[in-house]
């Protein structure tokens, strides 16, 4: 409730108050009081309802500026994923750090997917790139560019985004 009616509401409170300790007829008191009571009820639903459109207005302001950052959130993190999994095909970055990349990416995809499809899409396209992360990280490893231990991170992550992906399966 802002200020204004606040004020307003307690000058009508007082205007109860005087009232019943002024000498009038006990009949007039009462329909004096029904009228005050009455005035302050409406006084007060209409301030609410005032407050709920702005409090809905900023909500409505908020949910756009949220869709906002999360389409350029989702717009740099496939940058970032995209750039990341060609440097490390270069062997110019970690496997390691293009697997991040690529969680990243996956992570704000399946936040912004409005139906299980969509998600189910997002998961493959993932795995897809987990499977080609881990062949890159056996090639390294043979070649004794890289270790047992990136290899398995690959794979762990792989299988991760496999099981996520039957579990949305089998909720459908």
């Amino acid at each position: 409730m802002t200020p204004e009616w606040r004020s307003v509401l307690k000058n009508y409170i007082l205007l109860i108050a005087l009232t019943f300790n002024y000498p009038w007829r006990s009949t007039m008191k009462t329909t004096a009081l029904i009228v005050m009571v009455l005035a302050t009820a409406l006084m007060v639903s209409a301030a609410s309802s005032q407050e709920g459109g702005a409090v809905k207005n900023q909500q409505e302001e908020s949910a756009k500026k949220i869709k906002e950052l999360q389409k350029e959130r989702l717009e740099v993190l496939s940058a970032l994923a995209e750039g990341a999994g060609l440097l490390a095909k270069q062997g110019r970055v970690s496997i390691e750090e293009a697997c991040e990349a690529r969680l990243q990416f996956l992570r704000a995809q399946i936040e912004e997917a409005d139906t299980d499809a969509q998600r189910i899409k997002f998961y493959e396209n993932y795995i897809v790139a987990m499977q080609q992360f881990e062949e890159m990280a056996k090639v390294r490893k043979e070649g004794a560019r890289g270790t047992e231990v990136t290899v398995l991170k690959a794979k762990a992550s792989r299988l991760e985004a496999e099981i996520a992906l039957e579990r949305l399966k089998a909720k459908r």
